[in-house]
């Protein structure tokens, strides 16, 4: 994703999560926002008609190598498909090129809203597409209605699961539609925010290396439906791991002009390719291209001091780091990906 698009996202993305009155002064006649508590039979998803709309699966499959390409190329692609194991809940293929079952709080949420299971989601995007359709500004916020979202895995309870495993709330789901012109104007933006529950002190149960997800995306208005999925132009999706040594994990996707995802794997220690241990990966993929390229880096700081002025505070980026680099120190070809184009 360019710098533009992701400024122009995260420039609507950080007021939707905060706007508002707070509880009881809100007009729930412009946000249709309220409480929602729902139990599933299993938060995992498995149907063949619910995995092509996930998150990853794009990616998962995109980065395998090309018939010829070294056995590195399956190393890194391996490796980086393990690091969103962690993080998607996906659950491999015997042969690991892509995955069987996913399980994590935005797809479920996502498929959850597709389906219209759940009346107020389906208000929400009624409310969002009236909005729509009389050229006016709207907002649906749960955080800004003080409105709670919790999700409860029947299954998961059943067997005793963490906390974090069985039950998942979120403090915010939002679609804002902004009309008019610009960069970021005339466009739907929908926040998904998920944070992990405190566990019981009691607890012995594992929980997911999940801890929070943000998941932010841009949609085109004119293609906004009240039913089924609504698919992206862009999305930004951040996610934090309860161990520290895992770090955290973004992923940038472009379905406008690059057409290419963006996984931006840092401040992880567990990532060892035939002796390499990047703490930094950023990997690219590029569908119309067919190529992953990746740029790493270990032990190497996003920034550095600025060593052309005089006040020894000031920093500059640091061009060695995995973020920062401008040539990739690893290109392999991929299969292609028709559906992605």
């Amino acid at each position: 994703m360019s710098p533009h698009h992701t400024l122009a996202l995260l420039a609507v993305l950080a007021p939707l999560a905060t706007s508002g009155c707070g509880p009881g002064t809100s007009n729930s006649a412009l946000n249709p926002a309220s409480n929602v508590d729902v139990t599933f039979s299993t938060f995992t998803l498995k149907k063949q008609s619910e995995l092509p709309e996930t998150l990853f699966w794009d990616f998962y499959r995109g980065a395998e190598p090309a018939d010829g390409e070294p056995g590195e190329a399956r190393d890194w692609a391996d490796a980086l498909r393990r690091v969103v194991d962690l993080y998607a809940g996906t659950g491999p293929t015997t042969d690991g090129t892509r995955y069987q079952t996913v399980r994590n709080p935005y797809d479920l949420i996502n498929e959850v809203i597709a389906a219209n299971a759940i009346r107020n989601f389906y208000d929400g995007r009624r409310y969002i597409s009236e909005r729509i359709d009389l050229g006016q500004a709207g907002t649906y916020n749960s955080r800004s209605n003080g409105a709670v979202i919790r999700f409860k895995d029947q299954s998961a309870e059943k067997n005793g699961a963490a906390l974090a495993d069985r039950e998942w709330r979120y403090p915010t789901l939002g679609w804002i539609y902004t009309p008019g012109s610009g960069s970021s104007a005339n466009k739907v933006f929908r926040t998904v925010q998920y944070i992990a529950g405190t566990a019981p002190a009691d607890e012995t149960a594992t929980p997911p290396e999940l801890q929070s997800l943000l998941v932010g995306g841009q949609y085109e208005p004119t293609q906004f439906a009240i039913d089924g999925y609504n698919h992206p132009e862009l999305v930004e999706a951040s996610f934090t791991a309860r161990h520290a040594d895992v770090g955290r994990m973004s992923l940038s996707q472009d379905f406008i002009t690059d057409k290419r995802d963006t996984l931006f794997i840092s401040q992880n220690q567990r990532i060892d390719v035939n002796g390499q241990t990047p703490d930094c990966v950023r990997a690219v993929l590029d569908y119309s291209m067919q190529t992953l390229s990746l740029y790493l880096s270990e032990n190497e700081p996003a920034t550095v001091p600025d060593d052309s002025t005089a006040n020894p505070a000031d920093t500059r980026d640091n061009p060695d780091y995995c973020g920062n680099k401008q040539t990739a120190d690893k290109v392999f070809n991929t299969i292609a990906i028709g559906t992605r184009q």
